[in-house]
């Protein structure tokens, strides 16, 4: 019966009837089969893929008595066996080991690899026999086969075992035989060398060449898995990566969630933005999404977001199917997620509200980076779910400890985007922040500053180890840092002149580095600072010229203010200023049209032009005007000499809608426009002396004079206002 299983077995040749009926014969006589009979008929069984558990019961238990009778190919053979069928049958495998550990030297090369393969199939950890089977395997390494290389070196990565010198053998015996090697081989020792992290070039090389060579035979499984070496080692081979996209996509249908999975994984950690082979894995995804598990569902979100390849019917399959399984979704999966579609600007409202909710209930869970994904991903798309950023923040205080200063540094920023003040949260991160910021980035320094100045929290030991580790390593610092870090000190009042000082003289050496955006707020800062360091600035307005058409006007106005409150003159500068002020003059706020005319008229440059521009844009906009940009307009126009009567008639119907809004200072420079101008306008002034009455016990000396000589010089005497 054994035998005659055996050669149906041998040529692969299924009668499931026949099977059955050779089981069930074989069962109440396998004490008469001898150690061969057991063996061939155990092995028949699993080469034909049938799981009889009555049978491999009874074959272990007949196995266990024979064994000590045991020859190493038996001893190999019924180790495939089990292992082929699934069964860890451990008094068995354990008695295997022990009796394969004193006779490792009577195995050939293939019974020495099948009994690795066997154990490392079913997880069976071993060191004393894998320590010997890697001795062993040495002095006849030239006599193992393509399988058994293969074989081999599976079986040792399988269980994360790394033998230097057999796997300096194995692959000087691979290169030997490369050509031998299947896809699957192939595909087999690229994943075991990557599993064990093993940078093997002249073995890689050989092997990317014959993969290459072979690539129209190498199955979805085969594709998926080398890419997937490569990627894990972190090795870019060109050819290799074309060859297997160019493969992929033909075979794209009969991909698993695994292998797409795995092969865009592999390509997004390479960086590799192969926009055919992507396109395909998302047609692919969305046909499969429903096959996908949370982590399948996770990587592929995660890995299009790292290529910021955005494909929105993609993005909309992987919420709806994320929706379905939340409650399978581990932590690590629920951050990568909502990271991804936040990288992506994607805002799916049922997703993100649906991961709110389950982040909440599995806050126990969440580690130091699962906790940051999230709080980030909600923070860089604007969106406020104030019960799960208190939840993150309260999870987050008892973990800090072991928070990475990334961590730290994106949790606070998170707060700090949605404008969240959590007190007891930003005491917390502080001196944490403090302790590890010796091994903090510049970026993680540079936004940790920002966060608690947009939060206008200050915290003095923080500032003050924030500047001492910033100017210690300011030539690591680009524009987008140094810009970040001077505008917080600024916008918290902490006037640290070493650190401006540092900062400047930086500023000097990269500003052709510098996006327009950090131009402006570096100028601002050191503008609100009086912070005068001229060879700074000039290095700034060098650099933004060139630039200038890319300027909004929120920097236009805050570049031509920070020159004009330092009182420095750059013609050249504020020309450019003026010409892409009028290019994009529509874009312009009430306050962009106030700021830029006042700096324009502190330093007393006349450009009509662009007076002329503002004050079209003002009176078209002239209702959404701050009492403050009324005052500063109409005082801009008056310092220049400038008459422009529309525009101060528009302006004084508004400020009288607007009186009562006025502090001294804006009443008196209005009222000191309207005179430098010699405009009378009865109702302006009516209303501008009664709203200075009622606050006069406020005028500052300064405002009293400007009052007094402005009312002179029109020829009013309002005596209850004299």
């Amino acid at each position: 019966m054994s035998n005659t299983a055996w050669a149906f077995a041998k040529i692969s040749f299924l009668d499931l009837p026949l099977m059955e009926s050779i089981s069930a014969e074989s069962l109440p006589r396998l004490a008469e089969f001898g150690t061969q009979g057991i063996v061939n008929l155990v092995w028949s069984f699993a080469k034909l893929c049938i799981l009889d558990p009555p049978l491999l019961h009874a074959l272990s238990a007949e196995a266990l008595n024979l064994l000590p009778q045991f020859g190493t190919v038996d001893i190999a053979n019924i180790a495939w066996s089990f292992a082929a069928s699934g069964k860890a049958d451990m008094p068995l495998l354990e008695a295997i080991s022990s009796k394969a550990l004193p006779t490792l030297s009577e195995f050939g090369s293939q019974d020495m690899s099948i009994t690795a393969w066997s154990l490392s199939k079913l997880v069976i950890s071993d060191d004393p026999l894998f320590a010997a089977i890697a001795s062993s395997s040495m002095p006849k390494i030239s006599d193992f086969g393509a399988q058994s290389l293969g074989n081999t070196v599976w079986a040792f990565a399988k269980l994360n075992y790394a033998d230097a010198p057999l796997m300096e053998a194995i692959s000087a015996a691979a290169r030997a035989n490369l050509a031998e090697l299947s896809p699957q081989q192939l595909s087999n020792i690229a994943w075991a060398l990557a599993t064990l992290s093993i940078t093997d070039l002249p073995l890689l090389d050989s092997l990317a060449s014959e993969s290459i060579r072979k690539i129209a035979q190498f199955d979805p499984q085969n594709l998926a898995i080398t890419a997937w070496a490569w990627a894990t080692l972190g090795l870019f081979h060109g050819p290799l990566l074309t060859a297997i996209a160019s493969a992929s996509m033909k075979k794209i249908h009969e991909f698993k969630s695994q292998e797409l999975n795995n092969i865009v994984w592999a390509y997004a950690s390479l960086g590799i933005k192969d926009e055919p082979l992507l396109s395909a894995i998302a047609a692919e995804a969305i046909r499969k999404i429903s096959e996908f598990n949370p982590q399948d569902i996770a990587v592929t979100a995660l890995s299009f977001a790292r290529l910021e390849v955005l494909d929105e019917k993609l993005m909309d399959a992987i919420a709806a199917e994320a929706i379905k399984k939340l409650s399978a979704l581990h932590s690590q999966e629920l951050g990568n997620i909502s990271w991804a579609f936040a990288k992506l600007v994607v805002v799916n409202m049922p997703l993100l509200t649906s991961i709110a909710s389950e982040s909440r209930a599995k806050l126990s869970d969440f580690s130091p980076q699962n906790i940051t994904n999230p709080a980030w991903a909600f923070a860089k798309l604007n969106v406020l779910d104030t019960p799960l950023i208190e939840a993150l923040s309260a999870a987050a205080i008892p973990q800090l400890a072991d928070f990475n200063p990334q961590n730290l540094s994106n949790t606070v920023w998170s707060l700090a985007t949605l404008g969240v003040t959590n007190k007891t949260g930003l005491d917390a991160i502080a001196p944490e922040f403090i302790r590890q910021i010796a091994s903090c980035e510049p970026q993680a320094i540079a936004n940790t500053v920002w966060s608690f100045a947009a939060l206008g929290y200050m915290h003095e030991p923080l500032l003050a180890a924030i500047a001492s580790e910033a100017m210690s390593k300011i030539s690591l610092y680009n524009g987008q840092g140094l810009a970040n870090i001077a505008w917080s000190y600024s916008t918290l009042g902490d006037l640290h002149e070493p650190l401006l000082y540092s900062l400047a003289e930086q500023v000097i050496r990269t500003s052709s580095d510098f996006q327009v955006q950090n131009i402006a707020n570096t100028a601002w800062a050191f503008a609100n600072s009086d912070c005068l360091h001229r060879p700074g600035m000039d290095a700034l307005s060098a650099a933004a010229r060139p630039r200038i058409q890319e300027t909004n006007p929120q920097a236009i106005a805050n570049m031509a203010w920070s020159w004009a409150r330092l009182l420095l003159y750059d013609l050249p500068l504020f020309d450019s200023l003026a010409s892409q002020s009028r290019r994009i003059m529509d874009d312009f706020q009430s306050q962009n049209i106030a700021n830029t005319a006042w700096a324009f008229a502190t330093l007393e440059y006349m450009n009509k032009p662009l007076l002329d521009a503002l004050s079209s844009e003002s009176r078209r906009k002239i209702r959404d005007f701050h009492y403050q940009d009324l005052s500063n307009t109409a005082w801009s126009y008056a310092r220049l000499g400038f008459t422009d009567e529309p525009l101060m008639y528009a302006i004084a119907a508004e400020a009288i809608a607007k009186i009562n809004d006025f502090d001294p200072l804006g009443l008196s420079n209005l009222l000191w426009a309207y005179a430098k101008l010699e405009l009378e306008d009865p109702p302006l002034l009516d209303a501008i002396s009664a709203a200075s009455i009622a606050k006069m016990c406020d005028f500052a000396p300064q405002n009293l004079a400007n009052t007094a000589w402005s009312m002179a010089k029109l020829g009013v005497t309002h005596m209850p206002l004299m």
